[in-house]
């Protein structure tokens, strides 16, 4: 073999052993490039498991972790304020909404912060004021104190952000988080122009009470990184825990955020808050995981607007926000009845709040009252007359109404032998119908003789299905086994409204219905015997007095005051006029202005 053979040999036995040979010498090799780490979403959020959920709390820290437990499954980055600074408070909350990151408070000696930020995995918080890490596990956290310039805020966070000033302290935080635009900020310094653009802080912005100590500084914070600038390489590489900052000093900063983009939003889920100004953290919160908010004063089927607004939008799942709206149970009930969108004459689920002007009597014979006396469409629009004379004497919502005799009371014990007649409930669906169509209320009036209220009641639930129906109980033509009707006045006992009360109760939950009027007749305390026993705790329903005795009026007022004594607290109140009987009866004026309290339910027979 020669001598340049061998030497081919051995170097290709070599390229076999290694796989690679370069015989071109005079490239070099390069090395291939690092890529740049992708951007992390920001926050990553689910809708609640559950339809309906409640944060029963009002401590202002436990909701914002209450509101962050209930949507988030993780983030990379939480917003941090002093809950006592309220000015960080609106800017933390109003910078979560803008970036998609939770908005949580801090508090010295709280380990519920720290617990949370270990569940979602956060590397790095952004702190909107002298945030007090003493309670957290700072250990390779990244601390990035919120520049007071929006623009350089978003560059941190990934997203665009625009400054608006701050609003004045004493008004509502809530709303004027709730009006921000899409990427708009409280910002130190920002100016009110239309075209948002920011003006610069001033230096005596810094000190005053209730401002951010935001971007200051002196001779005790020299040593602070700057944190409006880059952090340099020795901050990016630390990983030391950062030390405990006095009250008036924000954290120093720590670290680099990772580049981070928008999270994917929840869909269909609203979140109802109160009006207590306790809530505004968890509400930027919502806001960030893409959360519709609706506020509300109390209970949601009180609420004409938040009604609308569920009805509408079906929401997957509901989340309450405080004590106001009671407890889970109770809140999910009023919550899915509100739901519905179904509104009641007058607006809104309640029939309280509102004042009824009512016609009495029976479609079926004239002779029972004024209801009676034409025929259907005649009927609506005479009830509408009547009411419309009560408008101009009350800034309260008045609603035309009907009250129908659905049974009445018989001189013979018939073939049930309850000396009650119980007409065909088919009979009152075009009158009830029409009402519904004309906006006006019904109340199907009982006279159950020897019969049970609750009996009776049950053999009209075609009709109690209606949102706009309610009830009314007659005790006067209520008799025991041995008597008739007209040879005394009759009575029940409390014990048998109450099981009413608790069927009617009961129906409106589980079918979802509006509050419905429970309305009781009486003229003597003896009708009504233990009345101090009335079930008030279902606010299913609505329970009226109705006062209807005829006569002389100083008869009429005596009995209106003597119905008054010791009556139970939040029951509403009715009078009737007799057109005939009364003596003389009263003008609507005169009922309005001279019934004291004035009536909530008017009714003419």
């Amino acid at each position: 073999m020669s001598l340049l053979a061998a030497l081919l040999a051995l170097v290709l036995l070599v390229a076999g052993c290694s796989g690679t040979v370069d015989l071109d010498t005079e490239d070099p090799v390069v090395s291939p490039t690092p890529t740049e780490e992708p951007a992390r979403p920001i926050a990553d959020a689910r809708a609640p498991d559950a339809a309906y959920s409640l944060i029963p709390a009002t401590d202002p820290a436990e909701l914002a972790i209450g509101l962050s437990r209930a949507y988030l499954v993780g983030a990379q980055v939480a917003v941090l304020a002093p809950r006592d600074d309220r000015d960080a408070v609106l800017r933390a909350a109003s910078i979560a909404a803008a970036s998609g990151a939770p908005a949580l408070l801090s508090s010295p000696d709280d380990a519920t912060l720290d617990v949370e930020l270990l569940r979602l995995g956060v590397v790095g918080v952004v702190t909107v004021g002298a945030v007090d890490l003493d309670a957290i596990d700072t250990t390779s956290l990244i601390v990035a104190p919120a520049p007071d310039d929006a623009a350089e805020l978003g560059e941190m966070l990934g997203t665009p952000l625009t400054g608006v000033p701050l609003p004045e302290p004493g008004g509502d935080d809530v709303a004027a988080l709730l009006d921000l635009a899409d990427g708009e900020v409280f910002a130190p310094g920002a100016s009110g122009g239309s075209d948002g653009s920011e003006g610069e802080s001033t230096e005596d912005q810094a000190g005053t009470e209730g401002s951010d100590a935001e971007g200051t500084e002196d001779a005790e914070t020299s040593e602070a990184t700057d944190a409006t600038e880059p952090a340099d390489d020795a901050s990016a590489a630390s990983t030391e825990p950062v030390t405990g900052t006095s009250p008036a000093q924000e954290p120093t900063a720590v670290g680099e955020l990772p580049a981070l983009t928008a999270a994917e939003p929840v869909e269909d889920s609203v979140v109802i808050a109160g009006r207590d100004q306790a809530q505004l953290t968890a509400i930027g919160t919502a806001l960030a995981v893409g959360a519709d908010v609706l506020r509300t004063a109390g209970d949601p089927r009180a609420d004409e607007a938040l009604v609308e607004s569920l009805g509408a939008s079906d929401p997957s799942s509901v989340v309450g926000l405080g004590t106001a709206m009671g407890d889970e149970e109770t809140f999910t009930w009023r919550a899915q009845t509100a739901a519905t969108g179904t509104q009641l004459p007058g607006g809104a689920q309640l029939v309280t709040g509102k004042r009824y002007v009512a016609l009495y009597g029976s479609p079926v014979t004239p002779s029972l009252g004024l209801l009676g006396e034409q025929g259907v469409d005649e009927t609506i629009d005479r009830a509408e007359r009547y009411a419309a004379r009560y408008r101009s004497l009350t800034e309260d919502t008045v609603v035309p109404a009907l009250e129908i005799i659905v049974t009445v009371a018989s001189s013979s014990a018939g073939d049930d032998g309850d000396y009650s007649n119980e007409w065909d409930p088919e009979t009152f669906v075009p009158l009830v119908e029409a009402a519904a169509d004309a906006g006006q209320y019904v109340v199907l009036d009982f006279q159950p003789g020897r019969s049970s209220f609750l009996e009776q009641v049950r053999e009209y639930e075609e009709l109690l299905a209606y949102p706009h129906v309610g009830i009314a109980l007659d005790p006067e033509w209520r008799l025991k086994p041995d008597q008739v009707h007209l040879q005394q006045i009759g009575s029940v006992a409390t014990s048998e409204v109450n099981e009413v009360i608790e069927y009617v109760a009961d129906y409106v939950r589980e079918n979802r219905l509006p509050q419905k009027l429970v309305v009781l007749h009486q003229f003597q305390l003896r009708m009504i015997t233990d009345r101090q026993d009335l079930d008030m705790t279902r606010s299913e329903v609505a329970l009226l007095i109705h006062a209807d005795g005829q006569g002389s009026q100083g008869a009429k007022q005596a009995t209106w005051r003597t119905l008054h004594e010791d009556a139970p607290e939040g029951v509403m109140w009715g009078w009737k006029n007799f057109v005939d009987e009364d003596s003389p009866m009263l003008t609507p004026e005169q009922t309005y202005r001279g019934v004291d309290p004035v009536p909530d339910f008017v009714s003419y027979q």
